[in-house]
């Protein structure tokens, strides 16, 4: 299965494809190659990167995804394949399914989100017993979760802004955007793969610019792009977002995720997560349901 993820960080370079390897051409330096078949997701965070043709329908064509970015690091679009889904039955049954299937697969991961941010609190000296309380609510509330755990993570990394948003200026906030923007994309691409439309949310509405069961099947991974910025700022003093791109590459393809009785890369763990999910709706049933907990 493939686990890596491509990050682009050099200027001027040309990708392309040679015998079955991805190839990245940077005038007066070695090519760098990966195979093609290890390559879950392309990640170009730097100027004028030129992309052949070969190299994206390859890409594409292998159920990889193709992240772009600006020349600030704020992504700003991505490339994925067409779908090629031969079984579209749980595409179906999550166009045509009852609103009740949707809620209580929405609650599971919503229950899964919170646990996961009350994890990320432990790790910096907070007890964090009011999300411990809300996690167990038989309709937990997400806003009233967001509002304590932004309160207590957020100067924990320094942010001096104290509250989180894709608007606000600050370090935190601009990694966190980044973070959450390369999550959002191998979710994307996990669910075309295994069925699945990104735009019938189960509780994020359809808007401009958001693809709304992207934005709601992430929701419980978000905490771990947390910790990774919570580890970042330990490991460094100065914020830099290059560096922050290739940590966030580097810990994507090393954290581990507990499934049962054995460990998953986080990224096999988010395909295990979203096929779940897409067997929750064939079924008609949350009894499949796995969210990735911290």
């Amino acid at each position: 299965m493939s686990h890596h993820i491509l990050h682009v960080l050099k200027h001027g370079g040309l990708l392309g494809l040679d015998h079955g390897f991805v190839e990245l051409r940077t005038e007066g330096e070695r090519p760098l190659r990966m195979p093609l078949e290890d390559i879950r997701a392309v990640i170009i965070a730097a100027r004028h990167v030129s992309c052949s043709a070969a190299f994206l329908s390859a890409v594409t064509a292998s159920d990889a995804i193709i992240l772009h970015c600006d020349e600030n690091y704020r992504p700003c679009g991505w490339t994925a394949g067409l779908h090629r889904i031969v079984d579209d039955r749980a595409a179906v049954a999550q166009a045509n399914g009852d609103l009740k299937i949707h809620e209580r697969i929405w609650l599971r991961i919503l229950r899964g989100k919170i646990e996961n941010q009350a994890a990320v609190l432990r790790l910096t000296g907070v007890q964090p017993v009011r999300l411990e309380r809300e996690a167990e609510r038989p309709e937990p509330s997400e806003s009233a979760a967001a509002r304590y755990y932004w309160k207590h993570f957020l100067p924990a990394v320094g942010d001096s802004a104290r509250r989180r948003g894709r608007e606000v200026a600050s370090p935190a906030n601009h990694a966190l955007n980044y973070g959450y923007a390369v999550l959002a994309t191998l979710c994307h691409r996990s669910i075309l793969v295994h069925g699945l439309s990104p735009l019938f949310g189960m509780h994020h509405r359809h808007r401009y610019k958001a693809h709304a069961f992207v934005y709601d099947a992430m929701e419980p991974l978000r905490p771990f792009v947390d910790q990774m910025l919570l580890n970042f700022g330990r490991e460094t003093e100065a914020w830099d977002m290059k560096a922050w791109a290739k940590h966030i590459a580097r810990h994507l393809r090393e954290t581990r995720v507990q499934h049962s009785r054995y460990p998953l890369k986080l990224m096999d763990a988010l395909d295990l997560y979203i096929a779940a999910v897409a067997e929750c709706y064939s079924k008609q049933s949350i009894k499949p349901i796995w969210v990735p907990a911290l």
